[in-house]
């Protein structure tokens, strides 16, 4: 939520523009709508090979307006394999890097993806591990997207 937030916020790609949002504050992600674990996949966004991709669902609010604005497809890269097995794998992430598409619920509209940090804190990024490939570094800090 906080990588979208900044998005609004310094108006990435022109989505402050396009959703004309009063205050971002007021920007709420839904409760999960559909969530996919892959193991093998051709996805275009992360083309190296990986370990594991969780791909979660969501709806993006404005709550003051109460009204849906988007979907929000959050995309999780997990760089090394999962600390334990037989576990929830969402709860076994390490390290990973994320993407966030936001997809306007309008028809034919313009889609924003967000897979670079966030340039409100690039300047400040306390990536010490020699991590980084232009993408949002999670770097193991939450277990959900």
């Amino acid at each position: 939520m906080n990588r979208i937030v900044d998005a609004f916020w310094n108006n990435e790609q022109g989505i402050s523009d396009y959703f004309q949002i009063k205050d971002v504050d007021h920007l709420a992600l839904g409760s999960l709508d559909a969530v996919e674990y892959s193991y093998n996949s051709d996805s275009v966004v992360f083309a190296d090979d990986f370990q594991m991709m969780v791909i979660q669902q969501r709806s993006l609010y404005d709550k003051a307006e109460n009204r849906e604005l988007a979907q929000a497809i959050l995309t999780l890269k997990c760089v090394d394999p999962p600390a334990f097995e037989d576990i929830d794998p969402s709860a076994n992430i390490t390290r990973g890097l994320a993407s966030i598409e936001i997809i306007p619920t309008r028809l034919f509209a313009n889609e924003f993806v967000l897979k670079t940090p966030s340039i409100s804190t690039r300047d400040h990024d306390d990536n010490d591990d020699g991590f980084d490939d232009g993408f949002i570094n999670v770097k193991g800090k939450t277990t959900i997207l």
